[in-house]
């Protein structure tokens, strides 16, 4: 498939089990921002895609079950800010992924069938990664289970010392946010935390794998889980 200049948007569920689907090229000049919900939901045949510099947003499980997707490279100068819920969902042979400096959210809101606005993640989870490096330009994390499942032995994020909220405790494996002190991303090699407040919602939505984690804190106890 070749998508040419002029295309912005790819809607929902464009390319949706299109299960021989193996090539995507983008001709010319990419215009595309968005990658949209389900885009190429269940390509199973689909082994590597760069995305496009002008892409500044990936969709709701815009990949989710794309099982021999093992290469996702980003354009030079990418403009990507948003990678909703769901969006690498169970791809098996992504062991690795460079995000760009220029991601600000990770997962996304919703209004559910109820009418309640929920929070979506899993972003990578069940995805092949064994170590996930995250830009300090993030900042919003939606949901939990970003990284349920994978077989991740590094869980990483600089702490710059400036404005930024989010940072990864040296050796700790986790995501934290300064802020309040909470755990908000963890893994099967989270470990060695110290000094946390609030373990947050969902922060292991999802992980099956068998771990063993010892938290030491003297703050009160959170009603979190």
């Amino acid at each position: 498939m070749t998508i040419g200049t002029g295309i912005t948007v790819l809607g929902e569920r464009t390319f949706l089990n299109c299960k021989k689907l193996e090539t995507v090229i983008f001709a010319g000049t990419p215009t595309l921002t968005t990658i949209g919900k389900g885009a190429f939901y269940s390509c199973e045949a689909l082994t590597a895609i760069e995305i496009p510099a002008s892409v500044e947003i990936i969709g709701s499980g815009a990949f989710n079950g794309c099982i021999e997707l093992a290469t996702i490279t980003f354009a030079e100068g990418s403009k990507l800010t948003t990678i909703e819920g769901s969006a690498f969902y169970n791809c098996k042979k992504l062991t690795s992924i460079d995000l760009p400096e220029t991601l600000t959210t990770l997962g996304h809101k919703e209004i559910n069938y109820m009418e309640e606005e929920v929070e979506q993640g899993s972003v990578f989870s069940g995805c092949g990664l064994t170590s996930l490096h995250l830009p300090t330009s993030l900042e919003h994390i939606y949901g939990g289970g970003h990284v349920a499942n994978c077989p991740l032995t590094s869980l990483t994020m600089d702490d710059t010392g400036g404005w930024q909220d989010y940072f990864s405790p040296k050796g700790s494996n986790a995501i934290v946010s300064m802020s309040n002190s909470t755990l908000v991303i963890g893994c099967a090699a989270t470990k060695n935390l110290d000094n946390l407040q609030f373990v947050g919602a969902e922060a292991f939505w999802g992980e099956s794998q068998p771990f063993s984690l010892t938290l030491t804190s003297n703050a009160p106890a959170s009603n979190e889980s």
